[in-house]
């Protein structure tokens, strides 16, 4: 960790009221630039992040190069004191809204279910188990992507899918998912995770693997970029954490700071 450098966000105040993850990624890649990003935490209880995994784990890495602040917003000043520090902030992050979603329920009085890692506006666009008890993910979705669908058709040795009713346009792709679904599952079940890529690759579709840790570790990439490097954590001698995620030459980001004790 190096707290001297400067990085090109330097000094900028960020008021950061995000919950759990999502939220705290934009805002810890907003500290690697060097920005004064201060967690907003409850008051002896602190951030819910801290309760994830074990030796809080998580808020270790998400809450790197940040500050932390415990307003007592029962308290007379409370209030006062996150109001101030809102004022003079650049940037407020903050995931108390619900997002698309409810502007799709608005637009179209749909309730959104559960469809796990399927979607409910292409098709097919699913994950799908192999022989060798791994996954690949597979998206040849959206009318614009018609060719991939019908490449993926040919390779799996059923050409005549392409004409039948409940498949030839995305539109009925996606309503008929379940069956297609079923159909593509079959074919990659009979294969080892490899050998589906290596072959779907040949084929001209687009597939990709779903990696367990293991195997993100010794990724080429992930090796070749460094993404994972070793930094100082509270109670521990290292923790393994990303990177920064962009390398610049002259105003180069970096973790600064180890996760803050609560403020």
């Amino acid at each position: 960790m190096d707290p001297t450098n400067k990085g090109p966000l330097h000094g900028l105040p960020v008021v950061d009221m995000t919950r759990l993850a999502a939220g705290k990624k934009l805002t810890y890649m907003l500290a690697d630039f060097d920005a004064e990003v201060i967690k907003i935490e409850r008051p002896g209880r602190g951030d819910d992040l801290r309760l994830f995994g074990e030796a809080e784990s998580w808020w270790k890495v998400y809450a790197r190069s940040k500050r932390s602040l415990s307003p007592d917003f029962k308290s007379r000043e409370g209030p006062k004191i996150l109001e101030k520090r809102i004022l003079t902030a650049e940037i407020l992050c903050e995931t108390f809204v619900l997002g698309p979603w409810a502007g799709q329920y608005e637009a179209t009085g749909n309730v959104p279910q559960r469809i796990g890692n399927s979607s409910d506006v292409a098709a097919a666009r699913n994950l799908n188990p192999t022989k060798d008890c791994k996954h690949i993910a597979m998206s040849v979705s959206m009318q614009s992507m018609q060719s991939m669908w019908e490449k993926l058709a040919h390779a799996m040795g059923q050409p005549e899918l392409i004409s039948d009713a409940r498949f030839v346009t995305s539109l009925s792709r996606i309503k008929n998912q379940a069956e297609l679904d079923a159909i593509i599952s079959k074919v990659m079940a009979t294969g080892r995770l490899d050998g589906n890529l290596a072959y779907f690759e040949s084929q001209g579709v687009i597939a990709g693997p779903i990696s367990d840790i293991p195997d993100l570790i010794d990724h080429p990439f992930i090796r070749g970029r460094a993404v994972l490097q070793d930094f100082e954590a509270e109670g521990m001698r290292r923790q393994p954490m990303h990177h920064t995620f962009l390398r610049l030459s002259k105003t180069p980001c970096a973790v600064r700071a180890p996760a803050p004790k609560r403020g």
